[in-house]
């Protein structure tokens, strides 16, 4: 008698087991390394691939990553061959192809620049005469954007953001508009040595929402879309949202 019920237990162990793999869904999300936000050399794959990956895992979807050029992981995206990329700031022109989540966090944009330097700006107007660096390719918003083309402000771009800050080092820039967890992620792993030089102006440059972005060529992405709202909501419900920007920053 006990090794029949030991062999009922048995089956329904399995069958338990079995069903809890065919319950749990997957879901395909195209992104590229943004350090500190996404990469596949950190752990999580970076912070806003923590928030994505568990706010899926409340309810029960599992992530698979692919990292590609951004331009490819959106055309893949808009295709349906990846089910969705992030992280995007809002346009409305998407809205035709996209399924827009809430928001994952705010991307804010300020000033980068030496501590040893007296800064403090209010208005464009206060940036005249100042040698500014950016990257080619990034927009930073309609104000800086306009600033830029009228040549209201001095604006030298190169191809990346570690060459703006070496020039910010070397003294042939003054600014450098960058995100702000981006900029000081990435001081920390070019200039661990020299970290104390840098600090930023506190008035944004620019600040929007990231959101994930779901193709409108997958059916079930409406079901997904929602999914991933609840979990994001559950995230920062429990106290865990709050907590990985924290231990990120400390």
């Amino acid at each position: 008698m006990k090794k029949l019920i030991k062999k009922i237990l048995r089956i329904f162990i399995i069958i338990g087991f079995t069903t809890v793999c065919f319950a749990e869904e997957t879901i395909k999300i195209a992104t590229e390394k943004w350090e500190p936000y996404t990469s596949e050399s950190l752990k999580h794959n970076g912070i806003a691939a923590r928030i994505v990956t568990d706010a899926f895992a409340l309810e029960g979807v599992r992530v698979i990553y692919g990292f590609f050029p951004w331009l490819r992981g959106f055309r893949m995206t808009k295709t349906g061959e990846w089910d969705g990329t992030f992280p995007y700031y809002f346009k409305n022109e998407r809205t035709e192809h996209f399924l827009y989540s809430d928001p994952l966090f705010d991307g804010v944009v300020v000033f980068f620049h030496l501590k040893n330097r007296s800064f403090d700006w209010k208005t464009y107007d206060d940036l005249k005469g100042i040698d500014i660096g950016a990257t080619i390719g990034y927009t930073y918003g309609k104000e800086f954007d306009n600033a830029e083309k009228t040549k209201k402000i001095f604006v030298e771009r190169v191809p990346l953001d570690e060459q703006n800050f070496r020039k910010l080092l070397k003294r042939r820039i003054q600014l450098f508009p960058l995100d702000v967890e981006v900029g000081y992620y990435t001081i920390k792993k070019m200039f661990s040595d020299k970290t104390q030089s840098f600090t930023h102006h506190p008035r944004p440059v620019n600040s929007f929402p990231l959101y994930l972005i779901l193709s409108k060529k997958i059916k079930r992405n409406k079901r997904m879309l929602k999914l991933f709202n609840q979990g994001l909501k559950r995230l920062k419900a429990n106290g865990k949202y709050d907590q990985y920007f924290e231990k990120f920053r400390r």
